[in-house]
């Protein structure tokens, strides 16, 4: 094999890789931005509803005292219905995290696109300069930092998560310790 087949195969190898990789970073990118989309329903959905049911369950006493004609009677027990709602709503969102899920594939997603753009520019600068051999390296080795990276940010955001789960079971679920102590 002459050395310029082998370049021409070892451009080849790299520009597959770089595709590879940019198909990658937009898999992720999408992935996140659905996902966060999702979480952001889910988060408005949950706060507005805790909002409204939070507020009707404090203005039930104050109406169920109103005794005008053609008003129906409010008993002050369905404030306690509104109270439960709200804080069951409180506690499904405590438990599923969509709010704190919302804010962390946004900025998941904005680092994988900063990232993506960072390559493209550095790519742009590598590709500029006339190939040699030492610029292939620098290639491969910008191919490696920024599918590093990317593993790097989706790997936080994962231990994120895990934290997060394990202590919204932890705060969930009884303690041992509160059960024996009242012996």
């Amino acid at each position: 094999m002459t050395t310029e087949n082998l370049t021409t195969a070892s451009n080849k190898l790299i520009d597959d890789a770089k595709q590879d990789l940019l198909a990658k970073l937009d898999a992720s990118i999408n992935w996140y931005s659905e996902n966060g989309r999702q979480r952001g329903w889910w988060t408005r959905w949950l706060r507005v509803s805790m909002i409204i049911f939070g507020g009707v369950s404090a203005i039930i006493p104050t109406i169920s005292q109103i005794k005008t004609i053609g008003w129906p009677e409010i008993s002050p027990l369905w404030a306690s219905v509104f109270i439960t709602l709200t804080a069951t709503i409180f506690a499904f969102e405590k438990f599923y995290g969509h709010s704190e899920a919302w804010m962390r594939f946004i900025f998941a997603k904005q680092e994988l696109e900063r990232l993506r753009e960072d390559f493209l520019l550095s790519w742009l600068r590598l590709s500029v300069i006339q190939p040699t051999q030492s610029d292939s390296r620098n290639t491969l080795d910008e191919l490696m930092r920024v599918s590093a990276a990317r593993h790097e940010i989706v790997k936080k955001e994962t231990e994120t998560w895990t934290k997060v789960l394990e202590n919204g079971l932890k705060s969930s679920a009884p303690s041992t310790t509160d059960a024996t102590s009242s012996r």
